[in-house]
């Protein structure tokens, strides 16, 4: 779990606290006209209270799915919304890629009307093109809202021209967080979607970037990258891809030997470990000699998928909170 998911939804408490609930649909239909009218405004500091605004209005209605696509399905806020994505105000940007997040999340058919929505992928690109590390980072948390358990959209996104290429270069700096959100996006696409995930690793700087994240310093970094590249690994159409390169010597055998203890950090091994296993030709299985403990770790996250738990059951273990992230 990153800090910058967290601070995604950090505001939850606070818009559901601020405004009126309960609202009758007539109440929620102006509401939603006077929000579209505001996004379209040339002067971004009426635009970003819209997007405020309609962040706000489906937070309060974030388990009502139902008002949530009546929100989602409104043509003039979706334009509206793609506007300010295109505009060449950051903050504008940022609180559109936050609406996105706000509607998409854990709803599907939001995340297919708001991904699908002319010109919204073509923006995404631009922001990952000209965006500040701000606004570079929401673009990620939408992306990954956009694709959670949802295949089409994983798809769409690797298909869009430029859009990889843009995730790729967020991992390349040097802002933990946003290099996580980054390769967050590429978590979901690999696993929802086997033909994404060979879009994926056919990509320019797509395992070097995940190998480089492999052997960073932030454990958030380390934990989604190796989830990446075990996600791909699962698809057979792209092992022969990744035997041709150093995924295994640079990315996996370290992960598999490193220092260090906690949750995650057996998670990492485990799933090293499945990594290496998917690689590895069926005649030279017998060779793979795993520390007992990764095994017992792989038996707990066997339990763990069988009674549809989210966290690990581990001794002295914390809870691992949900995310949009597979």
């Amino acid at each position: 779990v990153t800090i910058s998911y967290q601070a995604r939804f950090s505001g939850f408490l606070k818009a559901i606290q601020a405004s009126p609930k309960n609202m009758s649909l007539t109440e929620i239909d102006n509401q939603m006209e006077k929000i579209a009218a505001m996004l379209f405004s040339d002067a971004s500091e009426i635009a970003v209270e819209g997007a405020r605004q309609l962040r706000t209005l489906s937070i309060q209605n974030r388990d009502n799915e139902n008002i949530r696509f009546r929100i989602a399905s409104c043509y003039e806020l979706r334009m509206g919304l793609v506007f300010m994505l295109s505009s060449n105000s950051d903050t504008a940007r940022y609180w559109s890629c936050h609406c996105i997040v706000a509607l998409s999340h854990k709803h599907k058919r939001n995340q297919l009307i708001l991904a699908n929505h002319p010109g919204v992928m073509h923006a995404f690109v631009k922001v990952l093109a000209c965006g500040t590390t701000m606004s570079k980072g929401a673009a990620c948390s939408a992306l990954v809202e956009s694709t959670f358990r949802n295949a089409d959209n994983a798809l769409l996104v690797a298909k869009t021209p430029g859009l990889l290429q843009g995730v790729v270069a967020v991992m390349q700096t040097n802002q933990g967080d946003v290099r996580d959100d980054a390769a967050g996006v590429l978590r979901n696409c690999s696993n929802y979607s086997y033909e994404a995930a060979e879009v994926i690793v056919r990509t320019p700087g797509v395992l070097t970037a995940l190998i480089d994240m492999c052997n960073g310093e932030l454990e958030s970094d380390r934990f989604t990258a190796m989830g990446t590249i075990q996600n791909l690994t699962r698809c057979s159409a792209v092992v022969p891809l990744l035997r041709q390169t150093r995924v295994v010597q640079d990315a996996l055998i370290p992960t598999m030997a490193a220092p260090g203890e906690g949750e995650d950090v057996d998670v990492m091994r485990a799933e090293s470990l499945m990594a290496l296993t998917n690689l590895t030709p069926d005649s030279d299985l017998d060779c793979l000699s795993p520390d007992p403990g990764i095994l017992a770790v792989l038996t707990q996250m066997l339990l763990c998928a069988v009674r549809g738990q989210v966290s690990l059951p581990h001794p002295a273990s914390k809870t691992i909170p949900m995310t949009g992230r597979g």
